[in-house]
């Protein structure tokens, strides 16, 4: 049985990676015109449905609520417990080591047959206590079974489950957002240290905007804390559950926890036994019976698989401090498990850090450039530490993983998501300026080099033109091609638009674009923003 690690938080495919700097012009790609899911969901999708965190096992009770199987090994009957139905697919997890005897690991997979050798959560030292939340994907029968390589008490929280999904739904779709810092106590206007026994509220609409979504996925850490102890993360409107998503063990330590809150307001957290600093950072949020019915963002349960460990032969050997690697993911599909297609938006892992030196490690969206977010992190030499994530794949099925310190990296996933659009919500300090429509003269004139016949001015197409561009200047820091548009040209600088011809010029896509032989109509119109920057969208048909 090997050591696990996984990584979580993605950002969507027909809108990610386009970055337009503050400080420097960039040149967006061609649309491609296609879509990015399928008609039907794919065999296997389902939805997501918050419950309360409810504590399904503890094994520390006489009565612990499950099943024994053997040395270290017991299975839980997840549904009819916590409203869970019949017939769920996956359940989303806190698996918590308490007071473990010594280095091992935690594997949790559905019941029936052996355990895959992939693992869940992770202790370096006797008498450690870790939690790590997972979406563990369910038997037929709606159970998971738990085994753990040394002897340790064992807690099994839940905070969600997942049903099929065969069409469309409004509820329960995962939407991404670009890996994004809601909260750090640290800084000046974080609230500073948060005291034991101290509950503070959050509101993630600062960061996602308002409503929509029945639930957020975040990453929680705790550091700089005075001691032992732990924090929990619950629906600030309800009452305070009895379950934990983080701990820690001592003073000092570092230590981080993807959960996924129910919540479409505020959440709130509860220091435990101890004061700690608190850095929360959101990887995404779930639809909620509002939103339009799509098979975008539907959760896909595989067998957990291991998909690299780089302390194998060929696995690439320990990262360095700031190494930064690239791994392709779509079409690996070793024996006997699920592959993840190519038309994925996110795969649903563990990431862990093994043999570390201190530090962290961060998954993310290959081809975003490296955000201000971390995905596991430890404060200990030597140590074994993991935690779940939900990780975007970029469009050729990409994800990049950077790491602080030196560490080697174990990673194991247990499911993906559709692709589906990610969230960037509009900055509310930023007024934007009128369309400004442009005369096709310019690009009329590199039609008649080639001659090619003149196009023709669109009303139809200048309003979809002015209302993507004014899009793009709201969002003010990242833009791509609307989605399905097929002959679609964008610009974005910082330096006013009096370039863009020259710039659509240069660039080969844009420019065989708006001289295509096949086009007849066109618009091409800009806007600014108070900021200075300009964003400029062509439409040819």
């Amino acid at each position: 049985m090997g050591i696990g690690g996984v990584q979580m938080g993605w950002t969507r495919r027909v809108l990610p990676g386009l970055l337009l700097a503050a400080a420097l012009g960039l040149i967006v790609g061609i649309a491609t015109g296609e879509a990015s899911v399928t008609a039907a969901a794919p065999p296997g999708a389902s939805s997501f449905v918050p419950v309360t965190p409810t504590r399904l096992v503890d094994t520390r009770q006489p009565a612990c609520r499950c099943t024994v199987k053997g040395p270290n090994e017991f299975s839980v009957q997840v549904t009819g417990q916590a409203a869970v139905p019949a017939g769920a697919t996956a359940a989303v997890v806190t698996l918590t080591m308490v007071d473990a005897l010594g280095y091992g690991y935690l594997t949790a997979w559905p019941s029936g047959g052996v355990p895959p050798v992939v693992s869940s959560t992770n202790v370096s030292r006797a008498g450690q206590t870790l939690a790590n939340t997972q979406i563990i994907p369910l038997s037929i029968d709606g159970a998971m079974s738990v085994y753990t390589s040394v002897h340790s008490f064992v807690l099994v929280d839940i905070v969600g489950y997942f049903i099929p999904a065969p069409t469309g739904v409004s509820a329960g779709r995962y939407l991404p957002t670009p890996p994004r810092r809601l909260v750090d106590t640290r800084l000046a206007g974080g609230g500073g240290l948060v005291a034991a026994g101290a509950v503070r509220t959050y509101d993630p609409r600062t960061s996602i905007g308002n409503g929509g979504y029945s639930a957020v996925a975040i990453n929680v850490t705790m550091t700089g804390n005075g001691g032992g102890g732990f924090v929990t993360a619950w629906p600030a409107a309800q009452s305070m559950p009895s379950t934990s998503t983080v701990n820690a063990d001592a003073a000092g330590e570092t230590r981080a926890a993807f959960t996924i809150v129910p919540t479409n307001t505020t959440f709130s957290v509860f220091a435990g036994n101890s004061s700690t600093h608190l850095v929360i950072d959101i990887v995404g949020v779930f639809t909620d019976a509002a939103a339009e019915i799509s098979e975008e963002g539907l959760f896909v349960p595989v067998t957990p698989t291991r998909w690299f460990d780089t302390r194998q032969l060929g696995g690439g050997g320990a990262y360095v401090a700031n190494e930064t690697r690239t791994y392709a993911h779509t079409g690996v599909a070793p024996a006997g498990s699920g592959a993840i297609p190519p038309n994925a938006g996110a795969m649903v892992g563990n990431v862990t850090m093994t043999g570390a030196k201190y530090g962290y490690v961060t998954a993310y969206q290959a081809g975003i450039g490296l955000p201000g977010t971390s995905t596991v992190n430890t404060s200990l030499i030597d140590s074994t530490i993991a935690n779940g994530a939900i990780i975007s794949l970029s469009s050729t099925g990409a994800v990049a993983f950077t790491s602080s310190g030196l560490t080697h990296l174990v990673v194991d996933y247990t499911g993906w998501f559709t692709a589906a659009p990610a969230i960037v919500p509009p900055d509310p300090t930023r007024t934007i300026g009128p369309c400004q429509p442009l005369a096709l003269d310019v690009v009329n004139g590199w039609r008649a080099e080639l001659t090619r016949a003149l196009l023709t001015w669109s009303t139809s197409l200048y309003d979809a033109s002015c209302g993507w561009a004014t899009h793009l200047a709201e969002l003010g820091a990242a833009g791509s091609h609307e989605p399905g548009v097929t002959g679609e040209v964008l610009f974005g600088s910082s330096n006013g638009c009096a370039n863009a011809f020259t710039t659509w010029r240069n660039s080969s896509g844009h420019y065989n674009t708006l001289t295509g032989a096949t086009r007849t109509v066109g618009a091409i119109v800009t806007v600014t923003d108070s900021n200075g920057r300009c964003w400029a969208v062509g439409r040819v048909q």
